[in-house]
């Protein structure tokens, strides 16, 4: 005979006292029911590639504005390397100034990223400039100091 007094032994889940068993109505694990109710399929995936964006438009003037943060980047980690912070800073400039009217055409969807490389093609032409005006002016007042005399 069983203890009047003992708890019932426990159930797997959805039988009583179980997992399943909820006073507020919900059942199991499950999630919220899906956009067109309990029962019917989620709407399918969108195709490979699109999703994002303007579907099938023109983005041809993206690869100017990364190349122009690349550049921007380039000049400013290079800025030290005898002006060849120069020329990869103007090359940034003119890519971020192409690609930002690429963007103004629509045919770009990042005009943030030409915005940055203009910037920082600014920034690493002018401390090359300002770098390679030092070393002149260091040159100039003591050419000893760079002579090779044994």
């Amino acid at each position: 005979m069983t203890d009047p007094t003992a708890p019932p032994p426990p159930s797997g889940p959805g039988g009583p006292g179980g997992y399943g068993n909820d006073p507020y109505g919900n059942q199991g694990y499950g999630g919220a029911p899906g956009p067109g109710g309990p029962g019917v399929p989620p709407p399918p995936a969108p195709p490979y590639g699109g999703g994002g964006g303007q579907p099938g438009g023109d983005t041809s003037g993206n690869v100017l504005n990364i190349l122009s943060l690349v550049a921007g980047i380039v000049s400013v980690v290079a800025c030290c390397l005898y002006g060849f912070g120069i020329l990869t800073g103007v090359a940034a400039i003119i890519l971020s100034i192409q690609g930002k009217k690429k963007a103004e055409a629509g045919q770009a969807n990042n005009p943030t990223l030409g915005k940055v490389g203009l910037i920082l093609g600014i920034i690493g032409a002018a401390l090359s400039a300002i770098y390679l005006i030092l070393i002149i002016v260091g040159l100039s007042v003591n050419p000893s100091t760079f002579s090779s005399t044994s």
